[in-house]
């Protein structure tokens, strides 16, 4: 997918700014995109704000080349998963339960599910309260509803949180799988570029509430 951000101002509050864009891109060639910055720079928002999920915004984003408008968001959106920090799941059901209504909204003619399962070795915690996981088992959960549609486009917000260093290597070699092998393209935001260093293709700086 292409995502081109123009003139972007992102802010909480009326008339205040938080987070300045004058241009980014991610074209097709752009598998591993990182978003690099402090912590509290503006990582998450910027993911925010290339989803049309922040308020007061000021210019313009096009995707595949079309405008993002209110009118167009979901088939977008529909071509696109997210892991960010809030969670995706249902704490109260489990992650196949979780998966089903995913299915239902997707309706992907793709699923990764199984797959995913089966490399991050959940077969045991699938059908078990979402609830009842370790900290780093709901991240994986959340990773698995994001993938499990296969979209084009990922937008991952500090994924490798609450993993160890066996699943967070598990993490990188599935996603290079994946973007080798279905063309997906991974956007993520970051403190431990290191763990993506051999497959960036390209980088977006936060410093000063300024993207570049």
């Amino acid at each position: 997918m292409n995502i081109q951000a123009r003139e972007i101002q992102v802010g909480y509050l009326k008339n205040q700014v938080v987070l300045s864009v004058s241009s980014v891109v991610i074209d097709e060639t752009d598998k591993f995109v990182l978003i690099k910055g402090d912590n509290g720079s503006g990582k998450t928002t910027l993911i925010r704000a290339l989803i049309d999920a922040m308020p007061y915004r000021s210019g313009q984003i096009f995707v595949n080349g079309q405008l993002l408008t209110k009118h167009n968001r979901n088939e977008h959106l529909k071509n696109m998963g997210f892991c960010l920090t809030t969670g995706l799941s249902y704490s109260n059901m489990s992650l196949r339960q979780n998966f089903r209504i995913y299915d239902l909204i997707y309706d992907a003619q793709i699923s990764l599910f199984d797959d995913l399962v089966e490399r991050f070795r959940l077969q045991q915690i699938i059908d078990l309260p979402i609830s009842t996981l370790s900290l780093g088992k709901r991240k994986l959960a959340d990773i698995v509803l994001a993938l499990s549609h296969s979209p084009a486009l990922v937008f991952m917000d500090e994924p490798t949180a609450n993993l160890d260093a066996e699943t967070i290597s598990l993490l990188s070699d599935t996603l290079d799988y994946y973007s080798s092998n279905l063309n997906m393209q991974f956007v993520i935001a970051t403190n431990e570029a290191n763990v993506f260093s051999n497959v960036v293709s390209k980088e977006i700086f936060i410093q000063d509430g300024k993207a570049y």
